[in-house]
């Protein structure tokens, strides 16, 4: 082989070489970007790290947000899942099945109605349904919403036809003010 045929022979060997440490550097900065970022998202000793959780709760009778009481069950809330203020004027009930209401809910007296449901509630196969409880809040004006969205197709009473449908309530974690929904 001639000289000239060594010289380009070794300029493409050195170029494929160049390549492969150059391939070696991007996947070992990634390599470290990765374990970096896993370090930082692990919590160590009394320095939070990471995003907070978000906060699930309720809107109150006073239409702010509130965080449960004890460890709510959030397939069955209880009155004693909300702040002492408000389970004076509330009530709960095991009334709901699927979308359908089995009975409807006296809320004459009451300002909050958890309506939780039925034992032995499925949800099958192409229906649509939301597991967990419904939760109504009372307004100062009549609810005109009309079919599953109307309060008087679950709840009956003084006033029943006053109160609105808020469900379970998520705050985002980084606001500050307890009135944000």
């Amino acid at each position: 082989m001639s000289a000239l045929g060594k010289t380009k022979f070794n300029r493409k060997e050195g170029i494929n070489n160049f390549m492969k440490n150059i391939l070696k550097f991007f996947v070992l900065l990634a390599f470290l970007v990765v374990s970096c970022s896993i370090a930082n998202a692990i919590d160590s000793g009394s320095i939070g790290v990471g995003a907070p959780a978000f906060q699930i709760g309720y809107i109150s009778q006073s239409w702010q947000f509130q965080t449960f009481e004890g460890t709510p069950v959030l397939f069955n809330l209880t009155v004693n899942n909300l702040k002492s203020a408000d389970r004076t004027n509330a009530v709960t009930a095991n009334t709901l099945n699927g979308t359908t209401n089995v009975t409807k809910t006296d809320v004459t007296g009451k300002n909050i109605a958890i309506l939780n449901h039925v034992s032995g509630f499925t949800i099958y196969p192409g229906t649509s349904s939301s597991p967990f409880p419904s939760i109504w809040v009372k307004g100062d004006t009549v609810n005109s919403a009309t079919g599953a969205d109307s309060p008087t197709t679950y709840l009956s009473g003084t006033d029943a036809n006053k109160f609105y449908q808020t469900g379970l309530t998520i705050q985002a974690p980084y606001y500050q003010s307890a009135n944000y929904q």
